[in-house]
């Protein structure tokens, strides 16, 4: 693996530990506020509609960048491929 490849996987790497830290912070807000009444199926036991709306868009915010910075990872790491040659 040259180097650019050990960067880029680096980069990726940092990249999904900041994503799943704030997914956790998401949580955990959700939590606090005591909005939810137990640790089963989240979301369907906030009280409050507008922070229901606001954790499930940031979720799925979270969750769509996950899979298009995965995409956008295994692009550039077949296109590295391709240009070292065989």
């Amino acid at each position: 693996m040259n180097k650019q490849r050990k960067r880029i996987l680096l980069a990726y790497a940092l990249f999904l530990c900041v994503l799943v830290l704030f997914f956790f912070l998401i949580i955990s807000y959700a939590i606090q506020q005591k909005h939810i009444s137990g640790y089963g199926d989240l979301f369907h036991r906030v009280d409050n509609r507008e922070e229901a709306l606001w954790i499930r868009l940031a979720m799925v915010a979270l969750v769509n960048l996950f899979v298009f910075s995965s995409i956008v990872f295994v692009v550039l790491l077949l296109f590295l491929k391709k240009k070292d040659g065989p």
